[in-house]
């Protein structure tokens, strides 16, 4: 899908000089030293026209193997290099093509990894993300597929491609046996994104016959996907380099989106039009890479220019200005800015559009995240009502946001089986619409592996975990604060699946990518000092562990002054349960009343965490004989956890058999001596 839209930008940018001399300094820069080689480009430049492209292009040459490769590794930066010769040979073949029925064939040799993906795609549609040489000569076909191979990893293939002439809207395909430098091969070119159906493959002798019929059709979810990302990136009035960071941005290849619109910048002058929105997408990048000053100078400057006229444009930047508030936990200012860009939006566009319902989504994050999950569950499914009229598509990703944002209420508020339907309906779509290495991939797997561990599913959390976490080192600079919630996540599974020293080190690590002193990472640092209290706590270190959770609770006061928060609720628990290990129970239950004080405010009554507060209560006053009081509180708990956990959840037995062991008690009037469970 990627590749379709990227040529439909391609396509649109315009021939001029500059075009051809980063053409030229690429293949310089890559033959540097070759004599022979640098000749040759310096022929190409010298005497190139159009009409001499599929000459060029079939030659054993520099521009064969450079294309190419870069077609094969999806290096975008030299297939932008590219582009003026891309857009020769796709106009060429448009030119050349005739109407034609029958088989044309190609072979190869591939790994037995591809192999095993073309057999796993029969009766599916494929697009090959290159310029496709075939023959009309199976024998021909038969000889570039190597035959037999010696090496065990290598397969020969002989792809059979039936044409019908009658099929109109196919990329363009041409006979160019006449133009080309091997004009006995009978080559036909097809360009660059066509689609073929795979119907079958089949093993003869050494070789695998690959069975693929030209289709001008595709998977209709995948169709109508490309062509909305057409209306939202390819538009006739905005200039090409625009585009293609607008493409790159939606790829999420954001270092590279933001050089596209550094050099439009230097392109266009500085009273241009859309320098406005440029700046705003340069911080958006800058949001997105953690760097919030930036990121608000960019976004001050979009406005400086986008100010005076309400338009769509302005919009966008209110809307991302409130992104960034609400990154910043200054929620009042993130909800003023959400409702200016809101105001505009509803203006100008119809009320079920999609950027009314980007916005509905983000104001529901900041009642997310000020922990009024009934509000913020009503925005997020206005917009997911808007979603399914707008989007037209369930496969678009903006759909996988609001079904991810739906997915965390209900991870807070303990609905844990439902919130991973939502998160693993988003990570489908995720998957069907994204490249492999999209950064929202790392906010699902984390999201993902949050629930499952909330259900006790730790080996398929921690999987989770770490698929999230190589993401992140893939995509984001290594001091990201994300990165350290990786961190954080997989030391907590690790920490639970009995493997502290591993854990231990990961939450160093997790502590060590902390930056600054913003509200969100004093947070993040008051977490991670609360989970090595933990580790140490699980050690019985009380002693090291009561330093780590007041050096949390410290900052968590500072920060929740003025009004409850889950977080200072953990903090109040973990130093409950420390001086229960200590056997100081007066004081663990007073820290254990103002955890379950906090959490029946800021949570709905059947949440598991106020269980958990409940059962810790009621397992202090069994230390303390208070039986009755103890089963009053246990009863409470378990009434809440056999209606939000899993059947068979630890959590459960645990307290139902902690109040069977009471009531035995109760009933044989035996005094238990004080012990630590």
């Amino acid at each position: 899908m990627w590749f379709q839209l990227l040529l439909q930008v391609l396509l649109r940018m315009p021939p001029n000089e500059n075009a051809r001399n980063d053409m030229r300094n690429e293949c310089e820069r890559a033959y540097r030293g070759n004599v022979v080689e640098l000749a040759k480009i310096d022929e190409f430049f010298r005497t190139y026209s159009p009409e001499d492209c599929i000459r060029w292009y079939t030659k054993d040459s520099f521009i064969y193997r450079l294309l190419n490769k870069a077609f094969r590794t999806e290096n975008i930066d030299i297939i932008f290099k590219f582009r003026f010769f891309i857009v020769d040979l796709h106009d060429a073949l448009k030119k050349l093509h005739q109407p034609f029925t029958g088989i044309l064939w190609r072979g190869q040799t591939i790994s037995v990894a591809e192999l095993q993906i073309l057999k796993e795609s029969k009766d599916k549609f494929v697009s090959v993300n290159t310029f496709f040489s075939t023959t009309k000569s199976s024998n021909d076909a038969l000889s570039f597929s190597g035959e037999v191979t010696d090496s065990p990893r290598l397969i020969s293939v002989v792809f059979e491609i039936d044409v019908n002439e009658h099929l109109y809207d196919t990329e363009p395909f041409a006979d160019i046996s006449h133009l080309s430098t091997m004009p006995k091969e009978g080559e036909v070119l097809f360009a660059m994104n066509t689609i073929f159906r795979l119907t079958d493959v089949e093993q003869c002798g050494s070789i695998w016959t690959v069975y693929l019929t030209l289709s001008n059709d595709s998977e209709q979810s995948l169709k109508s996907l490309v062509d909305h990302f057409k209306k939202e990136i390819i538009q006739e009035q905005m200039p090409p380099l625009l585009m293609l960071g607008e493409f790159l941005w939606k790829m999420g290849e954001h270092n590279r989106a933001e050089r596209y619109y550094r050099m439009l910048l230097r392109e266009i002058s500085p009273s241009h039009e859309i320098v406005g929105k440029i700046y705003n997408n340069i911080g958006l990048i800058a949001m997105e890479g953690g760097k919030s000053r930036e990121a608000m100078h960019y976004f001050n400057e979009a406005l400086r220019l986008q100010e005076s006229t309400e338009t769509l444009d302005l919009a966008e930047t209110y809307s991302n200005i409130a992104l960034l508030y609400d990154m910043k936990e200054e929620t009042k200012q993130a909800m003023s800015y959400n409702e200016k860009s809101l105001k505009i939006r509803l203006r100008l566009l119809p009320h079920d559009h999609v950027l009314v319902a980007v916005t509905y989504n983000n104001i529901g994050m900041v009642h997310f995240h000020q922990h009024d999950y009934e509000k913020a569950l009503t925005y997020f499914e206005k917009s997911r009502s808007i979603d399914c009229i707008a989007l037209g598509s369930s496969d678009h990703f903006d759909h996988a946001t609001t079904l991810s944002n739906i997915g965390l209420v209900h991870l807070e508020q303990g609905h844990y089986e439902l919130a991973l339907q939502f998160l693993k309906e988003a990570l489908a779509i995720r998957e069907h619409s994204l490249p492999a290495q999209h950064p929202q991939f790392a906010e699902t797997y984390n999201n993902i592996g949050s629930t499952q561990e909330q259900l006790g599913e730790l080996n398929e959390a921690l999987a989770m975990f770490e698929r999230g976490l190589e993401v992140r080192l893939a995509t984001l600079r290594p001091e990201h604060p994300e990165i350290a919630e990786s961190y954080n996540n997989l030391a907590n599974v690790l920490e639970t699946l009995g493997r502290p020293d591993e854990a231990l080190a990961n939450y160093f690590k997790a502590l060590k990518n902390i930056y600054g002193t913003s509200p969100k990472a004093m947070r993040s640092r008051a977490l991670y000092f609360n989970n090595i209290g933990e580790h140490f706590s699980d050690e019985e270190n009380f002693v090291e562990a009561l330093k780590y959770h007041q050096k949390a609770l410290r900052i968590r006061l500072r920060l929740f002054s003025r009004k409850k928060d889950p977080d200072l609720a953990m903090s109040y628990n973990n130093i409950g349960l420390l001086f229960y290990y200590q056997y100081e129970f007066k004081k663990a239950l007073r820290y254990h009343f103002r955890a379950l004080a906090i959490r029946r405010e800021v949570h709905q009554p059947e949440h598991p965490l106020v269980a958990l507060s409940l059962f810790n209560i009621g397992l202090v006053y069994f230390e303390t004989n208070e039986y009755e009081t103890s089963l009053d509180y246990l009863r409470q708990a378990l009434d809440i956890e056999t209606r939000t956990l899993p059947a068979g959840h630890k959590r459960i037995k645990n307290t139902t058999e902690l109040i069977t062991l009471i009531t035995q008690k109760v009933a044989k009037k035996i005094k238990p001596p004080t012990k630590k469970l």
